[in-house]
């Protein structure tokens, strides 16, 4: 929602091995970056451009010039939504010059990008009470909806995975959210 803070990480996954990595990630104003921390998970840390705008480069390079086969989150961009913002996607791009991604013989690996998001809501997605947090009171108050017992929900706010339907799939998908899976709630 508009004012809040929300963050991405950005991360390597079946690495084969680099001495270098460097890669711009870009942002709409409606994304305003207040802060990139970098977790040490190669031996020794990345650093990122020294003004909190788009593009934002982030760059990384073995201190012992060998090969690290590290898949981790190594910068996590922490944003605050402009009160500007709509409902809607704002897209976070990734891109790379393939001859600053290398390994110890100077060799560019090539690698795929997996961009991502950050959707603004109206409302948060799965409070199906009202009380601005999701947890088990509003699985228990959808479930008590679907059963026909006499309480007021808004239904966009109950159909948390966007069929246009208030049934067990909301249920389902919503006790996997707070039970931590990897799920997207609408």
């Amino acid at each position: 929602m508009t004012g809040d803070q929300v963050n991405v990480g950005i991360a390597v996954r079946n690495n084969p091995g680099i001495t270098s990595l460097s890669v711009k990630v870009e942002f709409p104003e409606e994304l305003i970056l207040t802060s990139v921390t970098y977790p040490q998970v190669f031996s020794s840390f990345a650093t990122g451009s020294n003004k909190m705008q788009s593009p934002f480069t982030v760059s990384w390079f073995s201190g012992t010039s060998t090969d690290e086969d590290v898949n981790d989150i190594f910068a996590i961009f922490t944003f605050t939504v402009s009160d500007s913002a709509v409902v809607g996607d704002y897209p976070i791009t990734l891109t790379y010059d393939e001859d600053n991604v290398f390994d110890s013989g100077y060799n560019n690996i090539s690698f795929e990008v997996k961009n991502g998001a950050v959707t603004v809501y109206d409302h948060i997605p799965g409070d199906v009470n009202g009380d601005t947090k999701v947890n088990m009171k509003d699985i228990v108050f959808l479930q008590q909806y679907i059963n026909g017992w006499e309480v007021e929900l808004r239904e966009d706010f109950a159909d948390v995975n966007g069929d246009s339907k208030v049934n067990m799939k909301d249920v389902v998908l919503l006790q996997q959210f707070i039970n931590g899976w990897e799920v997207t709630l609408r």
